[in-house]
This record gives C-alpha cells, sequence and structure tokens, in this order.
C-alpha cells in the first residue's frame, strides 16, 4: 500500500509574482544612529496612524532620509537601485517605462506599547521596509490577506488568521506594493524599534 503524500513545498506551483521580497543590507548603526535619533527626537509624532509610544517623520522632516547629502544613507541606496530594480521588473513596472524613483522617505520610532495601525500606501508602486534596529523580541510587519474577498467559502476561524507577521532582524529589507495593507504589532519591550520606509513610483 503507497503511503499517503505529505504536502511540502515540492508540490506547489505559483506562476505569479510575490507580493514580498526580503533582503538584507549590514547598517552601520553606530555610523548613522546620531543622525536618525536627531531626526526622530526634532519630529513631533503628527501621524494618526502611529499609537502607543511611536514618533514618525513622516509629516513633518525637512528633507527625507534619501535626499540628505551626507554619507548617511548614499552607500544603501546605492545599493537599494540592484534589488529595487529586480522587484519592479517581477511585478511589471518596467511597462510604465520608467525606471523606479524615490517618491519619500521617513523613520519610525516605536519605544514599549508602539505600533502602527493597519493603512496602505496609496499612489505608490513599491514600498520599502528597512529594519534600523529590530531588538528581540520587539515585535514584526504584519500583512493582510489580499485575496480574503475571494475566499469566502475558506474557513476563517477568526480574523487574526487574515493577517500573517514576516519574522526579520536588524538589516532586514522588505519590498511589497503600496495596495497590500499592512500593520506592526506593538513593541513589547523596553529597546527602540527602528525602521525606515521608503516609498518608490
Amino acid at each position: 500500500m503507497q503511503d499517503k503524500p505529505i504536502p511540502s513545498t515540492d508540490n506547489i506551483v505559483n506562476p505569479f509574482p510575490p507580493y514580498i521580497f526580503k533582503y538584507h543590507y549590514d547598517f552601520n548603526w553606530p555610523l548613522i544612529k546620531d543622525s536618525v535619533n536627531a531626526c526622530i527626537e526634532s519630529t513631533p509624532n503628527v501621524s494618526a496612524l502611529e499609537v502607543g509610544q511611536s514618533t514618525s517623520t513622516l509629516h513633518e522632516q525637512a528633507r527625507p532620509p534619501h535626499e540628505w547629502q551626507d554619507k548617511t544613507f548614499y552607500d544603501f541606496f546605492q545599493w537599494l537601485n540592484v534589488p529595487l530594480t529586480e522587484v519592479w521588473n517581477a511585478m511589471n513596472h518596467q511597462f510604465f517605462n520608467k525606471n523606479p524613483g524615490y517618491i519619500n522617505s521617513w523613520f519610525n520610532r516605536h519605544q514599549h506599547t508602539g505600533q502602527t495601525i493597519e493603512h496602505q500606501h496609496a499612489y505608490t508602486e513599491l514600498v520599502v521596509t528597512c529594519y534600523l534596529q529590530l531588538p528581540k523580541d520587539s515585535g514584526f510587519i504584519e500583512f493582510r490577506d489580499p485575496l480574503e474577498y475571494h475566499k469566502a467559502h475558506t474557513p476563517i476561524i477568526h480574523e487574526k488568521e487574515l493577517w500573517k507577521e514576516v519574522p526579520a532582524v536588524t538589516g532586514d529589507i522588505l519590498i511589497f506594493p503600496g495596495w497590500l495593507k499592512h500593520r506592526t504589532q506593538p513593541n513589547t519591550t523596553d529597546n527602540d524599534r527602528i525602521v525606515m520606509t521608503v516609498n518608490v513610483g
């Protein structure tokens, strides 16, 4: 009698491009921390998406990080051009007849209880999430299943099943489409979680 087959990744056929891409970059935190912290400390939290002990520089900074003239993030954005182009082409954005360009960038700092609530990035082709500091147990980003309305007859025991976390470590870079709804888990530690986000279009 033949054994019952065990499902594995070898049995999965997915001809469509994925939604989320992960890369890694080793940020030189001692080199960039003073500039990052100074930007955050000089910015009041004015984003309704940030709750708990959170700060976002989205709306208040005079010059976003990708426009800084010094060497703080110069090497990183030079490096980012390659993975960004890979994802841009994988999602067929090359048919826009333009190369990916940086629209905006900012920092989010989540201290104890801090988190970003559910949202998406309207009018943005791609979003880049860069973990500058991700202490152990400080929480991850979560994505909402974009096919939830097409799965009306799929058993869903609880709404939390529609959300999937993406584990990461300091230095991980996530690239995903702007329309994909996401949020962060609350930071349950006393160590700061610091993320740089980049909108690409």
